[in-house]
């Protein structure tokens, strides 16, 4: 994280030249244009140019603002935000409450509520909020990665950590709506008491998800799947290009001993170098 002095602003800068398009929807995640903002807070200080950081802080949360507007999305009633409109064109749990946090912070609490009444719409009767929403298939959606079995009619059948109570409270403190709080309040307390009682079986307050795309028609099923070794070695193979006997087969402290002598501070100091060099560009 990059504190920008003078400014009452963080952000997440990211150091690829071209954000994931999955990120582009969220406000955290905005490139800062590849730190050419944090050049002009620098300049404006000096006043060379007659700016004035709240200029250059404006500017910023209109693009911001502008960006959620674009991929905002209509469908059964119900208003959301995608992350992505060609990537990512439908609605996600974690992605939406970072959503409905950003646009209450920009002043439009009344999209913040609808992103988060389009989550607990689709809510199972477990109390189970799904991670993913399919309201509607673009043409143009990318296809495979996606199109996954879920055994659900419409939805995913997992779901993520549990910001959504947090998301709530922030659009809260921005319009103090009871009125809006107390009607996504049994939907929330139905959400956390699921993560309690079939989330955390040890009862130390300690929620274990596991986040799957393998096939299997309910949520116990998939995750079985995820821990057999058919699973883990396929997964091993494309990250690592080995399977589980050629890892194995090696002696892994060495290989990771190997890695860091050899390349962690080459890459740290090119991680370092790279963002001096965008920081003050």
């Amino acid at each position: 994280m990059i504190k920008i002095e003078g400014a009452n602003f963080h952000a997440a800068i990211r150091i690829t030249d071209t954000a994931p398009p999955r990120y582009l929807g969220r406000l955290f995640f905005l490139h800062l244009v590849q730190c050419i903002y944090a050049k002009r807070f620098n300049r404006n200080r000096g006043g060379d140019n007659g700016g004035t950081p709240r200029k250059v802080m404006q500017e910023l949360r209109t693009a911001a603002l502008d960006l959620l507007k674009r991929n905002r999305r209509k469908s059964g009633g119900f208003s959301y935000t995608v992350p992505s409109p060609d990537t990512y064109p439908y609605q996600w749990l974690w992605d939406s409450c970072f959503h409905a946090i950003a646009l209450s912070a920009l002043g439009e609490t009344e999209y913040a509520k609808a992103e988060i009444r389009a989550l607990v719409s689709k809510q199972f009767e477990n109390g189970l909020i799904p991670h993913l929403i399919y309201w509607e298939k673009p043409p143009h959606a990318a296809k495979g990665k996606l199109d996954i079995a879920w055994g659900r009619d419409g939805t995913s059948s997992i779901t993520q950590p549990p910001l959504i109570a947090y998301a709530v409270w922030r659009i809260f403190e921005r319009d103090a709506d009871t009125v809006f709080l107390e009607r996504v309040y049994p939907a929330l307390f139905h959400y956390y008491q699921y993560l309690l009682h079939e989330r955390d079986p040890h009862a130390r307050h300690l929620i274990g998800i596991i986040t799957t795309t393998s096939e299997g028609v309910t949520t116990a099923d998939r995750e079985l799947r995820a821990l057999t070794l058919s699973y883990i070695d396929r997964d091993l193979q494309e990250q690592t290009g080995l399977d589980i006997a050629a890892f194995l087969a090696n002696d892994i402290a060495a290989l990771e001993a190997n890695f860091r002598m050899k390349h962690v501070d080459t890459l740290t100091e090119l991680l370092i170098s790279e963002i001096a060099k965008r920081q003050y560009r």
